[in-house]
Parts: C-alpha cells; structure tokens; sequence
C-alpha cells in the first residue's frame, strides 16, 4: 500500500505533467492561431503629410487590402527615422509591428550615430521592397548654369564659391551633394536646414545656388517652372523626367544616389507570418493602380525577396559608410 507521501507526490507529478500539457496546447493553438486577426501597427518615420507619409500610407493600404485587417499608419518623426525604427526593432515579433524602412535610418544612421540604439542587421526581419526614387540636382530658373558640367566647372574654378542647400546633415539631399563633392572634386558648400521647406524657399527665392531633393520634392517645382533641373542620381534617367540625363552619363560613372523603401518587422518573426506579409506585398505591388500611383509620385515600384532585401541593406550600409567617412561627414 503506497504512503500518503507518495500519493501526493504522484498526484503532483499528475497535475505538473497537465499543465505542461496544457500549456503545449495553448501554444501550439496560438502558433495555429489566423494571421492576422486583428489590425496590424505600421510604424512611419515621417510626419503626415510628406513624402515618406505617403508612400508608407500607400503601403499601409495596400497590405490592408490583401491581408483583410486594418493597417494602422502609426507617424513616429524624428531623428531621421531612427525614433520609429527603434519602436519596431523593441515590439514583439508577431507580425503585428511593422516599420516603413528607409535609406536614413536603415541603411546612412549606422555610420553617423554611433551609438545607433539598433542593429539594421540583428534586430529586424526583412519583408520585401516596396519601391525606390531618386534625388535630382536642381538650380532656381534665373541660374546662369544650364548643365551638371556647367555648375560643377564653375565650382572648381572658384573652390567655395557656390553652395548647395539641404534639409539637414545626414539626409539624402546632403549625401547627394556630398557624393558629388568628393567625385567631382567641386567644392560646393554645404548648407543645412531643418526641413524640406525652409531649404525650398530660399533656393527658390535664389539664397542658395543649387539643391539635390529627392523627385517627389523637386518635381512640382521643376513642373511649375521654377527650378530647372540639371541631373538625375539614379542609375537611369526618371520616366518623369526622360530628358534629364544622369549625373553618371555626364561624366561621373561612379555617382549612384537611390531613396528606396521596404517593409521590415522585428528579428525573430515566425516564417509563417512572414511569409504572408511577403506574398501579400509582391501581390499588392504587382497591382497596375499601385503602380500607377506610385509613379504619379516618382516612386519606381520594387518587389524583392527578404533575403534579397536583407542582402541589399548589408551592402548600402556599406557603400554609405564609405562616403561618409571620405567625406568626414559628422551628426549634428
């Protein structure tokens, strides 16, 4: 006959061996669980109403549409992105945290803040592309300068002559020039703003001589006829633009400046859920009122795969790092 010591010991190795038991089932149920079943937090490094806003609300609505759940635009501005890119790369792997990822904080911030809270490499997953756009170089109507080669002459004649505006250190507009500055050889000043407006009126009004805004920004204005634009960045010439030439067809092979975006979510997502936020971005993007609408704003729409995307990040990191330390390019 056994002893009541070995019957409540048995009867507590009963009850342990269920609630590990159950506790399998409740994680396996949860694993098991449709994703997603609620709506998903989609994290944008940008204040309403810009650009970025509004390639990420773009992308919002298009994941909303294929996944069937709401995709809440969640605005976390500040230091160049990087404020919002922590956010995600600190949430919960579920899928429910997502970041509109960008050139700034992913793939330029590593070299300029050293004491960057994330590692774009460790702490996110990959999703895919959404897209890309270039920045322009552009100069107020009244300029005497009709070409890239025109400006840049007059720059290394008169070495600290003429200057270029930006909207702050760090930012594509100011790596643009500063890419060109060290190929060309110019030396145009750098001078930074806070923000894309502020450094648009005073090249409009003729403060500055010249600025290198991304496409979206610059294109009203070059529309408008107010700005005439002297050169595209990327590797080919903008279908916006088709008879602007690039910087690299007139003379400097080695210039390459792209803006991209994609979509990432914290390190560690499950492939099932990350799977499906894959299929559902390469579907959205193939769709022609995406792309139409993307390209209304001078973006280029690009799928990839995450480990494609992943891949990608590694080398911009890289390239950026590069210049910024040719440049001797420092953080505010």
């Amino acid at each position: 006959m056994s002893s009541p010591e070995h019957c409540v010991h048995a009867r507590g190795c009963t009850l342990i061996r269920w609630c590990f038991l159950g506790a399998l089932y409740v994680a396996a149920a949860a694993s098991a669980a449709p994703y997603p079943e609620k709506p998903i937090r989609f994290i944008v490094g940008f204040p309403p109403g810009g650009a970025g806003d509004l390639i990420g609300r773009f992308a919002g609505q298009m994941l909303a549409e294929e996944l069937g759940q709401p995709v809440v635009i969640d605005n976390r501005s500040g230091a160049g992105g990087t404020i919002g890119a922590d956010i995600v790369a600190k949430a919960l792997p579920d899928g429910y945290t997502l970041l509109l990822a960008t050139t700034g904080a992913i793939t330029v911030s590593p070299s300029l803040q050293p004491a960057l809270p994330y590692n774009p490499l460790v702490d996110f997953t990959a999703v895919g592309m959404i897209g890309n756009f270039q920045n322009v170089v552009v100069v107020p109507i009244p300029s005497p300068y009709r070409s890239l080669k025109e400006l840049i002459a007059a720059a290394q004649r008169d070495p600290g002559k003429l200057n270029y505006a930006s909207t702050g250190v760090g930012a594509t507009p100011h790596l643009a020039g500063e890419m060109l500055r060290v190929l060309a050889g110019a030396q145009l000043v750098h001078v930074p703003y806070k923000g894309n407006g502020p450094a648009m009126t005073d090249l409009l009004a003729g403060r500055v001589d010249s600025m290198f805004p991304t496409l979206p920004s610059g294109l009203p204005y070059i529309k408008a006829g107010r700005l005439r634009a002297l050169a595209v960045t990327g590797d080919r010439r903008s279908k916006l633009l088709p008879d602007v030439p690039t910087v690299a067809e007139q003379g400097w092979p080695e210039y390459r400046v792209v803006n991209w975006f994609g979509v990432l979510g914290p390190a560690k997502m499950p492939h099932a859920i990350l799977e499906k936020l894959h299929r559902a971005l390469v579907v959205g993007l193939a769709k022609p009122q995406i792309s139409e609408r993307l390209g209304s704003q001078g973006v280029t729409p690009e799928s990839s795969t995450p480990h494609e995307l992943a891949g990608f990040m590694k080398e911009e990191i890289a390239r950026w790092a590069k210049l910024v330390k040719s440049a001797k390019i420092t953080a505010e």
